[in-house]
């Protein structure tokens, strides 16, 4: 359903360790948690009935990489528990519209496509989708494209997250953007939210921002709730038809390389439009 898998089979590959075991043992608690908030929606109990573990996955992510399985960077367990929670709050969403869309866990969306028939795809965290075709191939169109970053969220980690949300919108200015991020935000206190001027929602998981990166916060319920309720007065009101219907690029009909192994000096200035930026 909202594949737990995901998070589970990470775990099972190292259940004997002092790290992760204790996880295994609470797991049957918080998957009967997992179920009990997606048919009642009552995000403080959840919340509550899963505190031990997130404590416990959470303490054990914060020791020194490669210390214990949690703590290894490139196994992802414990990104995969912090999109596992906000994939609860994109199920619960998916139940409500009046349109079918699919839960993104992991996936590859369509990021853009072209004139000439090329089609171009993200990985994107969590969020969700609806299934159709384009020149013939299968694809995922986005409706909800989340990102999830843990670790420092610096400007350069905000100005590629933006990219990314400006492509989606380049494609479709429909898709809505989301990052979501852990409570280490570095951004300068002199910068201004142009640094997100693409993302539509930017939500600091657990609610608190750089309080202290050493001491566990629970999840914070409130900010669940509202991104559902957000989300679902927002997606209510559209159409598949207002995600399926995409602007593709227009390209050359000859590739890149060709045209650079033909000419070592390539310009689209011509094709530039002066804009008028005068106050009216």
């Amino acid at each position: 359903m909202i594949r737990e898998d995901l998070h589970r089979r990470l775990l099972d590959n190292y259940a004997d360790h002092p790290s992760v075991a204790p996880l295994i043992q609470m797991w049957p608690q918080v998957e009967a948690a997992i179920e009990r908030v997606l048919d009642d929606g009552d995000y403080d109990a959840y919340v509550k009935a899963i505190e031990d573990y997130d404590r416990h996955i959470w303490t054990e992510s914060k020791k020194p990489d490669g210390s214990n399985p949690i703590a290894y960077k490139k196994w992802k367990i414990y990104p995969s528990w912090s999109e596992l929670n906000w994939a609860i709050v994109y199920e619960r969403v998916r139940r409500q519209l009046p349109f079918e869309t699919v839960l993104i866990r992991t996936d590859k969306v369509l990021e853009g496509a072209t004139t000439q028939g090329a089609i171009s795809y993200k990985d994107v965290d969590g969020g969700l989708a609806i299934k159709g075709t384009l020149f013939d191939t299968d694809v995922l169109f986005p409706v909800v494209a989340m990102e999830h970053k843990g670790g420092h969220f610096c400007k350069t980690a905000c100005t590629g997250v933006n990219a990314i949300a400006r492509r989606f919108q380049d494609t479709n200015p429909n898709v809505v953007s989301i990052q979501i991020t852990e409570n280490n935000v570095t951004i300068g206190q002199d910068q201004t939210d142009h640094l997100i001027g693409d993302i539509d929602i930017f939500i600091v998981d657990r609610g608190v921002n750089k309080v202290s990166n050493d001491v566990w916060q629970k999840r914070n319920s409130a900010e669940m709730l509202q991104h559902e309720q957000e989300l679902v007065d927002h997606l209510s009101s559209m159409l598949p038809e207002s995600f399926t219907n995409i602007q593709l690029a227009n390209v050359s009909s000859k590739p890149l390389r060709e045209q650079l192994d033909e000419s070592n000096y390539l310009s689209k200035l011509s094709l530039k439009k002066t804009v008028d930026i005068s106050d009216e």
